[in-house]
C-alpha cells in the first residue's frame, strides 16, 4: 500500500513539474485589432514579395510602401505598436528569411520616403498604385516608417 501511495505521489509531482514548463510570451500587440492584423499581412507581402535586385524591385518596394501608408493612415497607430508589431513579426522568421527581412524594409522605408517626396506621384503612377491615402501626412508617415527599422 504504501508502495502505491509513493508512486502516486512521485507521478502527481512529475506531472505537476512537466506542467511548469516555458511559458509562452505575450503578444506585445492586440492580434485581433484590424490594425495589426492589416501590418501583419503586409509585413508578410514584403517579406514574400519583395527581393532586391529583381527587375521591377524598386515599384513593387513602392507599391507595397504605398499600401502600408494606406494602413498608417488609416489605423494611425504609435510608433511604439509600430516597432512592436514589426519586431513580432520578425521573430516569427528564421533562417534565409529572417536574415533577408530587415533589408526588405529598408528597402521598403526607402521607397517610402521616395513617394512623399516632390514627385512622389510620379512613382505611384509608374507601380500602378492609387493610394487610398494620397496625398499622406509626410511627417506621420516618416515617423512611422522610422518605427519600422529594425537595426
Amino acid at each position: 500500500m504504501k508502495k502505491i501511495f509513493i508512486l502516486t505521489l512521485t507521478l502527481a509531482m512529475l506531472f505537476s513539474c512537466s506542467a511548469c514548463g516555458k511559458k509562452e510570451a505575450e503578444p506585445r500587440i492586440d492580434p485581433n485589432s484590424s490594425f495589426a492584423a492589416d501590418l501583419t499581412d503586409k509585413l508578410f507581402a514584403i517579406q514574400q514579395n519583395y527581393h532586391s535586385g529583381v527587375a521591377g524591385c524598386s515599384l513593387r518596394a513602392a507599391a507595397l510602401a504605398a499600401e502600408v501608408m494606406d494602413i498608417f493612415t488609416q489605423g494611425n497607430p504609435s510608433e511604439a505598436l509600430i516597432k512592436d508589431a514589426v519586431k513580432e513579426f520578425a521573430e516569427t522568421l528564421s533562417g534565409d528569411a529572417a536574415a533577408e527581412f530587415p533589408s526588405q524594409i529598408d528597402a521598403i522605408i526607402a521607397a517610402s520616403e521616395l513617394l512623399t517626396a516632390e514627385n512622389g506621384k510620379d512613382l505611384l503612377d509608374s507601380c500602378g498604385y492609387t493610394g487610398s491615402g494620397y496625398p499622406w501626412n509626410t511627417d506621420n508617415m516618416a515617423k512611422c516608417f522610422a518605427a519600422m527599422k529594425l537595426s
